[in-house]
């Protein structure tokens, strides 16, 4: 998958934005050599299969990460509480130096469909996610 992101994605945007710095690594985050700390980091796991050990492990390195008033985006295309609002309370529970920021939450499908439409999703319609924008304390 990154031999594949790095050649597909990453070698084309590099060779538009000549001087643009993008390093690809390819391991897990909590073993990723990472220097240095980010403004903005946004995240996708769906955390409801990872054991909660690892969750914490996670959540933890991504706020590690974060310059103090630096800013978590944690987004997961489901409508299950367990794995959007449940994870980000108890990250929030046990991290005191996080809060969370006005931020969408969970974002249900569309129940109504248009006489005219097919059973797909219409224009602004969608599966459902949860969105939620988290800030790192100054410190």
């Amino acid at each position: 998958f990154c031999r594949h992101l790095e050649r597909e994605l990453l070698v084309p945007y590099r060779a538009k934005r000549r001087g643009a710095s993008v390093t690809l690594h390819c391991a897990a985050i909590e073993d990723a050599p990472l220097r240095g700390r980010f403004d903005h980091i946004v995240c996708g796991l769906p955390f409801n299969n990872f054991p909660p050990v690892l969750v914490r492990t996670i959540m933890n390195r991504m706020l590690e990460l974060l310059k103090p008033g630096g800013r978590l985006v944690y987004c997961t295309c489901s409508v299950f509480r367990a794995e959007g609002e449940e994870q980000v309370l108890a990250f929030l529970a046990h991290n005191k130096e996080a809060c969370l920021l006005p931020s969408p939450g969970h974002l249900w499908p569309s129940m109504s469909l248009k006489s005219d439409a097919v059973t797909d999703n219409q224009s602004r319609d969608h599966d459902g996610f949860y969105y939620a924008l988290l800030e790192k304390g100054a410190g």
